[in-house]
């Protein structure tokens, strides 16, 4: 991480030390609300603070004076611009670079013929400024001609943008803050395989960590399919330079024409196709804006020409990162939002740093050049991620009546709809759908009648929707019939729960002692009916007690083994992964009035589904494993590239 110094040294016209500014020291003149701002332009910086203008010292602060510190990175030396002052205050903004190159004129030059960048830079600093440290571009040889006056800093920004390179200040600190020299490095441009200023990849920025929110904005406010470029004067008249005789095409990798020269002119019919104006006052509806640049080379004009038009005849989509990198100027970084959806990958360069000294909550990076990458995770490996997820979810099973699940006096019928709900919707007839009454299968229709003469007192209708030969949803429901005690013979329901053993009671054919729940009468014995294991019912007798209802009840749970932090109700819950669903039936009587309830049991489809939510998170977790492993060693591989550069740069090549 950067250090910044609470040390600053101001110095005078002489470049003598008169006082510091320093919130450390006793009676010191202090500082606040302080902003380092670097620019990749240059890597120019400015530094703007405020002080106590009661304080002696603040009477150095005064233009034309220097401010200079040091920090583990890099050395600053800002010149003194700006002054504000009242009776409590001043505020200070100074400038880097020296000030000659932002001031000081020189004339244009016409060279007839090509040369190196040295050999342009000692033309444009013959007083040597600034010294050149690194030089990227030595080995090109360019033939350019400059018109006119304009500072010695701006002639260096256009003699590099002729080179195709970028500019990197360095100014160095003696001892005693006084400047010892500035040193101007060349690299070459920024592209897709060349970095430019700074390193490439130095880190891995997560949302929630370093970043805490991304935009993403779409404009074509200055988008434009036709291109005008214009270059420098022709040697010998008034007219400058274009692309007329230049011949070339450019295609995609459909084969298709993305760009072509037609006379003076670069068009971009695919960008015309998609972004055509009908505001044009010819049939061709492109969209021209003529654009000048400082060369004199037609195929060089061409190709700076057509770069431009690459960038600006498709939306421009910019991402606003909001969040502080601790990184250099000119670096690359990745960055990765899971929130976004879907996951966002990028790669972004930084093009500006904001620090301060006493408040970090002010440090601030802002970033181009965004380029939205591919998840690294193995497209196979998600592939089989998405595959497990889909296999082994399990779905909500419900099954709808259109009238109700009870009926009266040995009438009426329902019709039975199965359901397979993913989420809100029903998906029932991508699945086979058997149906089951009292577990014995029925139908292998979604829907299915069951009339009231259909079972006995009550009978458990259910359905299950297989996909290759795999359940992925199931539903059960409880069917009665009931007697509303109105006719002169009533129907009621006497349920006898018999033990595993005993003696025969006499004409009943294996009811073994037990005891019947309701009043009967001997006579009516016989028509007593098995109905399930040691359980016996009896469909007509005296005036007992009987069933009136059966309803299925439900219980959210925060345990698997006991039923804990919920209520039993009737309503079907919405399904929840944090909780369990228990079951149980609520059998009303009446003659005298009761009610009972069978033992709770967990729900197999409920935790069926849990268990396929785990096993898809436990196959998610191994691929965001995979994408961390994957985007480690890019970073690890790139730092041995760097780390193997700056050795070679210490020892010399090999």
């Amino acid at each position: 991480m950067i250090k910044l110094t609470s040390r600053i040294a101001i110095l005078d016209q002489n470049d003598t030390v008169v006082a510091f500014l320093d919130n450390n020291v006793p009676d010191g003149l202090p500082f606040w609300d302080d902003e380092l701002h670097e620019y990749l332009e240059g890597t120019s910086n400015t530094f703007t603070f405020k002080t106590d203008a009661k304080h002696p010292d603040s009477l150095h602060l005064v233009e034309g004076y220097k401010i200079a510190f040091k920090t583990d990175r890099r050395d600053y030396y800002l010149n003194i611009m700006i002054v504000h002052r009242d009776e409590n205050e001043v505020e200070i903004e100074a400038w880097s670079t020296n000030l000659e190159l932002l001031n000081e004129q020189v004339s244009g030059i016409d060279p007839g013929e090509a040369h190196s960048f040295l050999w342009y830079k000692n033309q444009f600093d013959p007083e040597n400024t600034v010294q050149i440290g690194l030089n990227e571009v030595s080995d090109k040889q360019i033939k350019n001609k400059w018109d006119g006056e304009n500072t010695v800093l701006s002639r260096l920004y256009s003699l590099a943008n002729v080179f195709d390179a970028e500019l990197e200040f360095v100014p160095q600190l003696n001892q005693d803050y006084s400047l010892n020299k500035i040193v101007m490095n060349v690299y070459r441009a920024h592209s897709d395989t060349v970095q430019g200023i700074g390193k490439a990849n130095v880190s891995n920025l997560v949302y929630g960590r370093e970043i805490k929110g991304i935009k993403k904005t779409s404009d074509i406010t200055d988008l434009y399919t036709c291109i005008y470029p214009h270059g420098g004067t022709i040697e010998g008249s008034d007219s400058k330079i274009d692309i007329s005789g230049v011949s070339h095409t450019v295609k995609d990798k459909d084969g298709r024409v993305e760009f072509f020269t037609d006379g003076a002119l670069i068009r971009a019919p695919l960008a015309r196709d998609r972004f055509p104006s009908f505001m044009s006052q010819s049939n061709d509806r492109y969209i021209l804006v003529h654009w000048g640049c400082d060369v004199t080379d037609k195929e060089m004009l061409y190709g700076r020409a057509l770069a431009e038009l690459k960038k600006n005849c498709t939306p421009k989509v910019t991402y606003e990162i909001d969040g502080y990198a601790d990184t250099g100027i000119g670096d690359t970084v990745r960055i990765t939002d899971e929130e976004y959806n879907p996951i966002l990958y990028l790669e972004a360069r930084v093009t500006e740093q904001v620090r301060s000294i006493t408040d970090e909550s002010r440090n601030k990076t802002i970033y181009s050049n965004v380029e939205v990458l591919k998840s690294e995770v193995d497209s196979s490996l998600m592939a089989r991620v998405e595959a497990l997820i889909k296999e082994n979810k399990v779905y909500i099973g419900q099954i709808m009546s259109n009238n109700g699940i009870q009926f009266v006096n040995g009438e009426g019928s329902t019709t039975l709809t199965a359901q397979v709900m993913d989420g809100v919707v029903d998906i029932a007839d991508q699945y086979q759908i058997v149906w089951k009454k009292d577990g014995t299968q029925i139908a292998t229709t979604k829907t299915i009648i069951v009339s009231s003469g259909d079972f006995g007192a009550q009978a458990v209708y259910g359905f299950e929707a297989i996909k290759d030969s795999k359940i992925y949803a199931r539903a059960e429901v409880t069917l009665t019939n009931v007697h509303d005690g109105a006719t002169p013979e009533p129907l009621y329901l006497h349920i006898r729960y018999s033990n595993d053993g005993g003696q025969t009671f006499t004409g009943n054919n294996g009811k073994t002692e037990g005891k019947w729940m309701g009043t009967y009468s001997d006579h009516l014995e016989a028509d007593s009916e098995l109905v399930s294991d040691y359980t016996w019912v009896k469909i007509r007798g005296d005036d007992g007690q009987s069933l009136v209802s059966m309803t299925r009840e439900f219980y959210m749970s925060t345990s698997n083994t006991a039923q804990e932090g919920g209520s039993w109700s009737a309503t079907p819950p919405t399904f929840d992964a944090a909780k369990y669903l228990w079951v149980r039936f609520k059998a009303v009587y009446k003659n005298p009035d009761a009610i009972a309830y069978s033992d709770p049991e967990l729900d197999g489809t409920w935790s069926a589904t849990l268990q396929a939510i785990d096993t898809a998170n436990q196959a998610a977790t191994s691929a965001s494993n995979a994408s961390q492993s994957a985007q480690n060693a890019v970073q690890q591989a790139g730092e041995a590239v760097n780390k193997a550069q700056e050795i070679e740069q210490e020892i010399g090549p090999i």
